[in-house]
């Protein structure tokens, strides 16, 4: 999978390479094996053959610039999974194989919730995004454990608290529950041990 490696090729994860990967729409197109800084939309571009998928049509902001942001934010999650986690020190898992509960893991989410009662809310609690899973099909899910506030609007791709869905796990598949997010043993990135868990659109 992609990963942030790609935008600063850092050997640890590094949260600022991260959200500039995970939401700007860079130069489009683009080359990828040409040496600089890539976000997923520039990396994966060349696959979609119109820019326009990025955004969601209820998505007003400006597209034109290079640093302007796409839609939909790459999750944290699995960036730091390609590192083995924030600290460097877990399993390293880079393909979908690596991940045990692909069709439970998001791997792209909307960025506010432009839908229902969502709008102008960011991506609190009871807000409903549109989402892609690792394993490459699309729903939309109701926020039940955000980390965000409502002042976070529009949400980066790190809530201020640094846990919370979209952006890391909320269901620990170990144990059969929720996650314990402020939980300083929590492993919110590890996709053998965590996944997302979350009501579907009501």
């Amino acid at each position: 999978l992609p990963s942030s490696y790609l935008y600063g090729r850092s050997k640890t994860w590094n949260k600022e390479h991260f959200k500039a990967f995970a939401s700007r729409r860079g130069m489009i197109p683009t080359r990828p094996y040409i040496a600089g800084n890539f976000s997923w939309p520039m990396l994966l571009y060349p696959h979609m053959k119109n820019k326009d998928i990025m955004w969601c049509p209820s998505d007003t902001s400006v597209k034109n610039d290079p640093a302007a942001r796409v839609s939909y934010y790459w999750k944290a999650a699995i960036d730091a999974a390609w590192y083995g986690g924030p600290d460097g020190k877990g399993p390293i898992c880079r393909k979908e194989g690596d991940f045990d509960y692909p069709a439970d893991q998001m791997l792209l989410y909307e960025r506010v919730g432009w839908h229902s009662s969502g709008v102008g809310r960011g991506l609190v609690d009871g807000v409903t995004i549109n989402v892609a899973w690792v394993d490459g099909h699309v729903s939309s899910k109701r926020i039940s454990s955000s980390g965000y506030t409502p002042d976070e609007v529009p949400a980066e791709p790190l809530p201020k608290s640094g846990v919370g869905e979209p952006a890391w796990y909320n269901f620990n598949y170990e144990k059969g529950r929720e996650s314990e997010r402020n939980s300083s043993t929590a492993q919110l990135w590890d996709p053998h041990i965590y996944g997302d868990w979350l009501p579907s659109r009501l």
